[in-house]
């Protein structure tokens, strides 16, 4: 969980280059993406569209004043040719959250994304 903590940590220090994912309704055929599977929704997406890349990153979610804790949580997105990320995963949220690249490698984004998430507190 330390390799974890400190992770979540350094994307915290980099809200500055969060974005807004751009949300689209995909399809491909008869394909749909699947809820709560961003990241093998991403890798079906880039296989049948191979000019898009996939990117890992985290949802940064400010839980303030109803919880003491910042949550992230391990997402994928689409990077189109315009450099444009988008969301193609469905969700319910109510509200489009930041996202922020991860830099690191793709062992530590393997190992924070097998939990999921991770509540940091502030």
């Amino acid at each position: 969980m330390d390799a974890i903590a400190r992770l979540a940590k350094s994307v915290v220090k980099r809200l500055d280059q969060s974005v807004i994912l751009s949300r689209i309704v995909a399809r491909i055929g008869e394909w749909t993406p699947t809820v709560n599977r961003c990241h093998d929704n991403v890798a079906i997406w880039v296989a049948k569209k191979p000019q898009h890349k996939h990117v890992h990153g985290f949802i940064y979610m400010d839980l303030r004043p109803n919880a003491r804790y910042i949550r992230l949580m391990a997402h994928s997105a689409v990077e189109t040719e315009d450099g444009t990320l988008c969301d193609i995963t469905p969700h319910a949220a109510s509200i489009e959250y930041p996202f922020i690249r991860h830099l690191g490698t793709d062992e530590e984004f393997e190992i924070f994304s097998r939990v999921g998430h991770f509540d940091l507190p502030v």
